[in-house]
């Protein structure tokens, strides 16, 4: 026996949640990281500390001392042995992610640079329970997860891992990201940030 459910004159109300959840999230979020008004106030962010490269293939790991310079709209330079590279402003690529986590405003072009942010409800991340927002993007790279108790960005995609959040000038800051991939990671981690 098959039973069939109408829902007649309910679409909006389910866009309408949908929204609602969304705003919830990203809201959240900005709260956590210390409110709207102390990240407007924050321009360039240095992190200093070490880049781990962990790719067997590759050779044994390597432990690089490094320096990155963020500047609020997505400028990224990263100085490691002596070499300076800019990062693009673009939230596409590994690298470029790195400048989006570190800008000290990136946060609040969230809607902007994951367009059509659509809630997708609490799924398990490293054992612990969050809330799945994905966008236009491919979720495989691009899906956000936050934690549920904390509301900080703990992934984007399946790769990439932001965590050990401490405070910095009245906001909090990842001071380790992870990017995993078949054959190994590397891994940011900054012992020492500031804001100028």
């Amino acid at each position: 026996m098959i039973t069939i459910i109408f829902v007649i004159g309910c679409g909006s109300a389910f866009a309408d949640k949908t929204k609602t959840t969304v705003e919830n999230v990203l809201g959240g979020y900005i709260k956590a990281l210390g409110g709207r008004t102390a990240l407007e106030t924050l321009s360039i962010r240095i992190c200093e500390g070490r880049f781990i490269d962990d790719r067997p293939y590759r050779g044994p790991v390597s432990d690089t001392p490094c320096l990155v310079r963020a500047k609020a709209g997505r400028a990224c330079e990263v100085v490691m042995n002596g070499n300076a590279r800019v990062e693009g402003s673009s939230i596409t690529g590994e690298r470029h992610k790195l400048s989006w986590l570190l800008d000290p405003q990136g946060p609040l072009t969230l809607t902007s640079d994951f367009p059509n942010l659509r809630y997708e409800g609490n799924v398990l991340v490293d054992g612990k329970s969050a809330h799945k927002l994905v966008s236009d993007r491919d979720p495989d790279h691009y899906a956000l997860y936050f934690d549920v108790a904390s509301g900080l960005l703990v992934r984007i995609g399946h790769y990439l891992t932001i965590g050990d959040y401490h405070e910095v000038d009245g906001v909090m800051v990842p001071h380790r990201i992870t990017n995993s991939r078949k054959g190994g990671s590397n891994t940011w981690m900054f012992e020492r940030i500031h804001h100028e």
